[in-house]
């Protein structure tokens, strides 16, 4: 196969299945992966990546299409497992495959073999040489060895690479400019509109292997989350700090909660959380407080004045003694929310009213935030007054008392109720919080057309519980 055949096999069908199985499992059977392969010839592809000499040498029987191949085998004196030495890529070449795919990082390879050599020795045998990259420095030394394409298979599975459960498409879009060999996009492609989105920015094909061939993984992707077994959740507000104990067996409960006026001070905070974590023998807590909060370290990276002594807090286990996942209190009430059985499923858009204002979105399951727990600033929109939303919603400023004041919260809720809708359409908007308990606001949301969360005031001690019972795909 030439490297012309290559793209003309490409410009045919760009999707190329990789029809791998993991040892031991049902599917590790040659026999059974050449009928995996014989699926997808029937949707069109031109091409298949394989691994294993037996899987290779049984799909170059059965089929005429050609293969891209390699063979993982691990060593404990190196990191390189795919195709590493100069024995499997001889044992790979002399198995029938068209190309060969072998580790293309600068890593050292167990034998001490240098890529270059390998794909020499690719090449001496009339074979194409694919080179699996972590990044942009590996594809420009697997191009100095001479390789013949580059894929991104190994992006966020080293330390060279950032770690993501998304396809790396910065790294296609970063790369196809810098070569002139063909890129193919490979590593958690999982859907069509990510396989699209790798081919406009460039890639000559994608790469999908689990999503297609592999019945566990897909088996694990879609089992759904039961909440099981006893957590804690802590609603940190400007207000009040809350403690609850929730316990499921499918169908989750508020068994015990406490409630103490917010502490001074962040190290006072954590010592309430922790003692009360070890009272009712919880080791895994969700966290629903005001702040952004990167959702893998647990840190206020980023708040308001409303909390003294607030940004930089770490929720995480090594602060609180039990597993923690902590997110701004406007997200973590809109997953609650998502998750009862009135709007699970639903496109829903979720106000928080309290001390201040949050804001959360879920559709399709899927919570609307940035990468590192950023939320929809909602609360720092600004109404035709001049004011922010908060400044007229947030119950640290409204005199309940005061016709005008109410009417004020009228006014701003409908304009962010209108925004929402023309922006995000909502089958649902929900309100929670304190303020959103008061009677007052009864015929407000009436008029409005929102919705209470069926949790009340109890909304956000809820969304932390599920944020420790189902967490939310980041």
């Amino acid at each position: 196969m030439t490297i012309h055949d290559f793209r003309a096999a490409l410009l045919q069908c760009p999707l190329i299945p990789s029809v791998q199985a993991d040892p031991g499992t049902p599917l590790d059977d040659p026999a059974t992966i050449v009928r995996l392969a014989q699926a997808s010839l029937v949707e069109g592809v031109t091409m298949i990546r394989l691994q294993g000499v037996g899987d290779i040498k049984a799909v170059k029987a059965a089929l005429t299409v050609p293969v891209i191949a390699l063979i993982k085998r691990h060593f404990d004196t190196s990191e390189v497992y795919i195709t590493p030495t100069r024995k499997e890529v001889e044992d790979t070449i002399a198995a029938g495959a068209d190309i060969i795919g072998l580790d293309g990082t600068p890593r050292p390879r167990p034998d001490g073999d240098q890529l270059k050599d390998l794909v020499e020795l690719i090449h001496k045998s009339g074979r194409l040489a694919l080179a699996d990259i972590d990044n942009l420095e590996s594809a420009k030394y697997a191009e100095q060895c001479g390789v013949d394409i580059l894929s991104t298979t190994l992006s966020g599975y080293t330390l060279e690479s950032r770690k993501s459960d998304l396809p790396d498409l910065d790294l296609v879009e970063a790369l196809v400019p810098q070569t002139k060999l063909p890129v193919l996009a490979e590593g958690r492609y999982r859907h069509r509109w990510q396989a699209e989105a790798a081919l406009s920015r460039g890639a000559n094909g994608v790469v999908v292997g689990g999503a297609i061939n592999d019945p566990i993984k897909q088996t694990r992707m879609l089992k759904p989350m039961v909440a099981k077994g006893r957590v804690g959740a802590v609603d940190l507000g400007a207000t009040n700090l809350r403690f609850a104990i929730f316990e499921s067996d499918g169908a989750p409960r508020l068994v015990e909660k406490r409630s103490i006026p917010l502490p001074a001070t962040a190290e006072t905070r954590i010592e309430f959380i922790r003692l009360s974590a070890r009272e009712f023998g919880v080791d895994h807590i969700g966290l629903s407080c005001a702040g952004t909060l990167h959702p893998s370290t647990g840190e206020v990276w980023e708040t308001k004045p409303t909390i003294g002594d607030h940004q930089g807090t770490r929720f995480c286990q090594e602060e609180i003694g039990a597993k923690c996942l902590a997110l701004n209190d406007g997200l973590a009430s809109a997953w609650g929310v998502s998750r009862h059985p009135q709007y699970q499923g639903r496109r829903i858009a979720v106000i928080a009213m309290g001390s201040g204002v949050g804001f959360g979105y879920v559709n399709e399951g899927k919570l609307g935030m940035g990468s590192r727990g950023e939320y929809p600033r909602l609360n720092d929109l600004y109404l035709p007054n001049g004011e922010t939303v908060e400044q007229a919603m947030g119950g640290l400023n409204v005199d309940w008392e005061s016709p005008e004041s109410r009417l004020e919260i009228e006014v701003a809720l409908n304009y962010c109720a209108k925004a929402i809708r023309e922006l995000l359409f909502p089958e649902k908007i929900v309100v929670c919080g304190g303020a959103a308990s008061r009677p007052e606001m009864t015929p407000i949301f009436a008029k409005l057309g929102i919705e209470r969360s069926p949790y009340g005031e109890d909304t956000g001690l809820w969304g932390a519980a599920m944020l420790a019972y189902s967490p939310p795909e980041f």
